[in-house]
């Protein structure tokens, strides 16, 4: 895969606190659980596992937080994609009411996890913005503040002057203020998940592409290019870096490409407009642009960019055009970072839970929302793995299904990306 502004030379990469000494395989070593993919997901269920004091392995085909977990702009957002009266819609009234209550405190489970074991990521607890696009997406904007204030969250509608003042532009037609949201230096808190994991005794294994995936009586053999584990059980956590070692797992998902630049820090005269309360944001676009600040004053913007990995800094020149539209007055900024990475969405905008054969739980598919509920998700997931009682999940396991016509995705990505701009227009 083309490295240019991906992992390496990403701000986070530039910028993230320093990871800790990881293993290399080198010997066949028998483990409980074995985790597959070093990001949230799996770093949080490791360090669930470890807690309880079973024999936990994490391997990863690079390093922890390689993949979109280091790449991601960093926000902390409670909630999915859909509005709890939408998930009753979806699920049920059980289900739907089971999966929002996990999720709406999905952010709160993420702070809980960095403030009890003491990682240095960066955090900030100001709350999310959701700025609203156009007069269209008021109404709809006003019925999700609603839904969630009847469950026991305050968010706060802001009017077009407060978030002007909040956003430091006048480019939105108000905003939503949710107050449990945040933001953080996502490698740095990859890598100090994977530090504590060390700590209480797991495993990190890096370089260690997983090849062949085996089941030989009851124990899995996880081989990789440079040696083999085994484990009685095993998690894959691979989300939009999702190989084929499980049959139709990467073709259940569409990973989809985020493009993000940073500017260089700001002057304080103009940095002190800018999200001043610190909050970071994404608005309600069906194709979001997504903001913030980081803790040098630089300011993030992210959004989709092509469905092939950008090759030149030229590559980012629509989400870069973006930012000078909201904030007009950073005409002739400098650019100080440009990088990208994958995600992985699913098509009901829900993440995942398989469990192919008895023994084997793949977890996947945050649809853009994935600090937050991948990392509350590592407990319950440990709890599965060391119970195999499915109701401490709060969403039901599934089947596998690969997505119908999958090697047209490409062409069925650009087509839906064009309708919903042209929906972002109008509604």
């Amino acid at each position: 895969m083309p490295e240019f502004a991906g992992f390496n030379d990403s701000l986070w990469s530039n910028t993230a606190t320093k990871a800790p000494e990881y293993r290399r395989i080198n010997s066949a070593v028998h483990y409980d659980v074995v985790v597959i993919g070093a990001g949230f997901t799996g770093l949080s269920a490791a360090l669930a596992l470890v807690k309880q004091g079973g024999s936990v392995a994490i391997v990863d085909m690079h390093e922890p937080g390689w993949g979109a977990s280091g790449r991601n702009g960093g926000q902390v957002i409670p909630g999915l994609k859909w509005d709890p009266e939408e998930l009753t819609q979806k699920l049920g009234a059980e289900a739907g009411y089971k999966v929002f209550e996990f999720a709406k405190t999905s952010s709160d489970k993420t702070f809980q996890i960095i403030e009890e074991n003491n990682l240095d990521c960066g955090l900030t607890k100001t709350g999310w913005l959701q700025p609203i696009h156009n007069e269209a997406a008021v109404k709809g904007s006003r019925n999700r503040a609603r839904q969630w204030r009847e469950r026991g969250i305050d968010v706060k509608q802001l009017s077009q002057a407060e978030t002007a003042h909040m956003v430091g532009s006048d480019y939105y037609q108000g905003a939503l203020l949710f107050p449990n949201g945040g933001s953080l230096q996502p490698l740095s808190y990859a890598r100090e998940l994977a530090r504590v994991i060390i700590e209480k005794g797991g495993h990190v294994y890096k370089d260690a592409q997983v090849t062949k995936l085996e089941k030989r009586g009851d124990q899995w053999q996880v081989m990789t290019q440079n040696g083999q584990l085994s484990a009685t059980k095993v998690l894959v956590a691979t989300n939009g870096y999702s190989g084929n070692i499980i049959k139709g797992l990467n073709k259940s998902i569409v990973d989809l490409t985020s493009f993000i630049v940073a500017s260089k820090p700001l002057p304080a005269d103009i940095r002190n407009t800018i999200f001043p309360g610190g909050q970071a944001c994404a608005d309600t676009r069906r194709i979001l642009t997504y903001m913030r600040l980081d803790q040098e004053g630089r300011l993030l913007l992210g959004g989709r960019g092509s469905y092939s990995d950008p090759i030149s800094a030229s590559s980012f020149k629509d989400v870069e055009s973006k930012l000078l539209a909201i904030f007009p007055q950073l005409k002739g900024i400098e650019w100080e970072y440009r990088w990208f990475g994958r995600f992985a969405v699913t098509t009901d905008f829900l993440p995942h839970i398989h469990e192919p054969e008895l023994g084997l739980v793949c977890m996947l598919g945050y649809s853009g929302r994935g600090v937050a509920m991948a990392s509350a998700m590592g407990e319950p997931l440990a709890q599965y793995l060391v119970t195999g009682d499915s109701s401490c999940l709060p969403l039901a396991i599934t089947p596998l299904k690969p997505i119908p016509f999958y090697r047209m995705r490409r062409l069925g990505i650009v087509s839906v990306t064009n309708w919903y701009r042209l929906l972002d227009i109008w509604s």
